[in-house]
């Protein structure tokens, strides 16, 4: 899916009370913890910090988790209707 620069969801469209933007912010920091999990995973096993990290900070791995959340928050929009 390519990647919009605008996406405008009005807040009485979501079925949850959290605004559109805090949807943005839960999804990137629990990714985040997942991912920091999996790399000290990774590192324990043996593997540098610096190619366990590689897997989880290129355009692919950011593409991957912006299709997940635009998909999350567009089913979060349409879950109304």
């Amino acid at each position: 899916m390519p990647m919009s620069p605008f996406i405008f969801i009005p807040r009485t469209a979501l079925k949850t009370d959290m605004p559109p933007e805090n949807i943005l912010d839960y999804d990137l920091s629990d990714k985040a913890a997942q991912d920091k999990e999996k790399v000290d995973e990774m590192v324990a096993a043996g593997m540098s910090r610096a190619e366990a990290a590689a897997e989880f900070t290129g355009d692919a791995a950011f593409e991957e988790w912006y299709d997940s959340w635009y998909q999350k928050l567009n089913d979060t929009a349409h879950s109304n209707q």
